[in-house]
């Protein structure tokens, strides 16, 4: 069963389909990004459910919500195209910091410890977090962004591909980190018992907050790197996502921001459409009808389910163009219902030989109507009349002659009611409707 969206009250007639939807129901499906205000009762990161192994560089860290039982998952990957090693201390690094070890920040975080080859530049690392569905209001802590001789740590950190960026904040007075256009750079001022603003015995000098507001986040990335122009840096160590917090994000109904239909230069009908908050979604499919009451899936695309990008679908339908040609777009979700998006109906005379087909009159009612077909060239056609619930109620074959040919169609045994006159020559398919009265 297809659904039509998005108006509040919708009946599709469409031959067999007849359905009612209500947008309440969109909203319950596909739930929204609404920025909505930050409160204080946001979900903390829960350091013992991580399902973290020291020195994997993936892993899965949870955050309950509430006191309801439910959470969001994150997962983490740690990666580098840089030669180097991740080390620390004879323990494999990433790993949890704070359970073992006390030299970043003041509670639990992930340690990330790199040691690049030399000649590696910036040897940059990225972790990455990948929330299980979108969040917001999402805040978390750097620490140990320091230096150590002419080494000089550097973070950089953006959400959702980079179109959202953060507000970073140092922790400390007598900070030891200078914050320039969404990145935090050490200084080299000396700090603490390392004197290098290091967070070494908890010292927050070498610490930022990382803060994203109502922002609605999709994955965070946090690139750290070298930012010293030294040939061969020592090894560094950072401390991520200390004291994380966020809140389940307030979600909008999927919108269609974009549909149309072209043709290729073979005549071949290419689809595209564009969405946004998308998230949760299955598949959207292209349904093709040379009537508009019959509809068969002519294409398929997998949704992209990116809540805070546009996401952009181009199909191309591997049949050629009829006279007359009816699409759906159509949207299916994990519980296998379906939704009708967009239809439209597109020409395709300037494909074909047949170059003209009228009828007249029409509607008609007399015992026969008339029927005007243009030909580029002398072809057999088989002409058929169909009924509204797809029967064929007359069929003949007909040889057409170059230019114009007329035809005279009985119709003094057929009911009054809508019908389609549908001829084919070769692969090429025209249809017109006629109406007897």
């Amino acid at each position: 069963m297809i659904r039509r969206c998005p108006t509040t009250v919708d009946l599709i007639n469409s031959g067999r389909m007849s359905v009612l939807l209500t947008l309440l129901s969109l909203v319950s499906l596909w739930g929204a990004a609404i920025g909505q205000p930050c409160q204080e009762d946001k979900g903390m990161l829960s350091w013992k459910d991580s399902q973290w192994q020291p020195g994997q560089k993936e892993g899965l860290l949870m955050v309950p919500l509430g006191d309801g039982g439910d959470s969001i998952a994150m997962r983490v990957q740690i990666s580098t195209q840089a030669g180097g090693s991740f080390s620390s201390f004879g323990i494999s690094t990433p790993y949890i910091d704070g359970r073992t070890h006390w030299h970043f920040g003041k509670g639990n975080d992930l340690g990330v410890i790199f040691d690049p080859d030399a000649g590696q530049g910036t040897s940059m690392v990225e972790a990455t977090l990948f929330f299980a569905k979108p969040v917001s209001c999402l805040s978390f802590e750097i620490s140990d962004i320091d230096a150590s001789g002419p080494r000089k740590d550097s973070v950089y950190v953006f959400a959702n591909a980079q179109s959202t960026l953060p507000a970073l904040t140092t922790l400390s007075e007598k900070s030891t980190v200078a914050i320039k256009n969404f990145s935090a750079v050490a200084t080299g001022h000396p700090s603490g018992p390392a004197r290098s603003g290091s967070s070494l015995e908890g010292q927050d000098a070498g610490s930022v907050l990382v803060d994203f507001g109502d922002a609605i986040v999709e994955s965070v990335t946090v690139r750290y790197m070298e930012a010293s122009p030294i040939h061969d840096p020592g090894g560094r160590g950072i401390g991520l996502f200390g004291n994380l917090s966020l809140s389940a994000a307030t979600l909008e109904p999927m919108q269609i921001s974009s549909f149309s239909i072209e043709k290729s230069e073979d005549c071949q009908p290419i689809v595209s459409w564009s969405t946004i908050r998308e998230f949760n979604l299955d598949a959207f499919t292209i349904g093709y009808s040379y009537d508009g009451f019959n509809f068969a899936e002519a294409a398929h695309a997998t949704a992209k389910n990116s809540y805070t990008d546009t996401n952009r679908y181009e199909l191309l339908i591997p049949r050629g163009m009829n006279n007359q040609n009816h699409f759906h777009l159509t949207l299916q979700t994990p519980d296998g219902s379906a939704y009708l998006l967009k239809e439209e109906k597109v020409s395709g005379e300037d494909c074909f030989n047949l170059a003209s087909v009228n009828v007249y009159p029409n509607p008609s009612s007399k015992d026969h109507f008339f029927v005007e077909v243009g030909t580029s060239r002398p072809q057999h056609t088989d002409i058929a009349i169909i009924d509204q619930e797809g029967k064929k109620v007359f069929a003949t074959k007909y040889l057409l002659k170059e230019g114009k040919n007329w035809l005279k169609v009985d119709s003094t045994y057929f009911p009054p009611g809508i019908y389609h006159l549908r001829f084919v020559s070769g692969d090429e398919i025209v249809t017109r409707k006629v109406s007897i009265i």
